[in-house]
């Protein structure tokens, strides 16, 4: 004869160990909205400050621009605009002479919160960015190449280079002679660079020197 089992009731800390899991509902989590970093409005700056005694150019390029003033460490600037890896600034130096120009991104300490707000030129400008070269081709005549950037907020139509050779003999100016060409891509958005490449006569005159200037068209 086969005895039957007893049925066995589950202890209350049995129940508890096998139960399913409750399943629980996950908050869905929100990302931090990110701070919208708000562009300077017009006549509006930031602080800058050179960090070392360096040139201010009239234009933000070492090699052709014209140098406007130089400025010591320490000096504070207003920072108006970037271009490039240059800044445009404003200000005076501690001997109280007028700084307008530009000035060279490793030369300067500016804020990140603040740099992140500067905008390009906000009008169309257009300007050498390299060391112009100056070659004689077989033809006798010499050529004049560069790079060309629009670092303004607007787009520059019909871009093009002038090299203007003059010689000076006392206090007498003449001009030997006159180039102009278009860059090769001749309308230039903003942030857009071009090359360029002017020919004019071969003067080996010791007393000759040359200017460039770049012209544009606004529509």
């Amino acid at each position: 004869m086969t005895a039957t089992p007893e049925p066995v009731t589950p202890t209350p800390e049995l129940a508890a160990a096998t139960a399913a899991p409750t399943a629980v509902a996950l908050q869905p989590t929100t990302a931090p909205t990110p701070t919208a970093i708000r562009a300077l409005a017009p006549g509006e700056w930031v602080k800058g400050e050179i960090i070392r005694k360096t040139r201010i150019y009239d234009i933000p390029n070492e090699h052709e621009g014209r140098e406007v003033i130089n400025a010591e460490p320490g000096t504070p600037v207003r920072v108006l605009y970037r271009g490039g890896q240059w800044y445009h600034i404003g200000g005076e130096t501690t001997g109280g002479k007028i700084i307008d120009g530009w000035v060279y991104k490793d030369w300067i300490r500016i804020a990140p919160e603040d740099e992140a707000r500067l905008q390009s030129h906000p009008q169309v400008l257009p300007v050498i960015v390299s060391k112009i070269t100056q070659t004689v081709g077989r033809d006798g005549k010499k050529y004049w190449a560069g790079t060309v950037m629009n670092i303004g907020a607007k787009t520059a139509y019909d871009a093009a280079v002038e090299i203007s050779i003059r010689s000076q003999v006392g206090d007498t100016e003449t001009l030997a002679d006159r180039g102009t060409a278009f860059v090769t891509k001749r309308n230039l958005e903003p942030g857009q660079s071009a090359r360029f490449t002017v020919q004019t006569a071969w003067i080996t005159d010791r007393n000759v020197f040359y200017s460039h200037e770049v012209r544009w068209t606004e529509k």
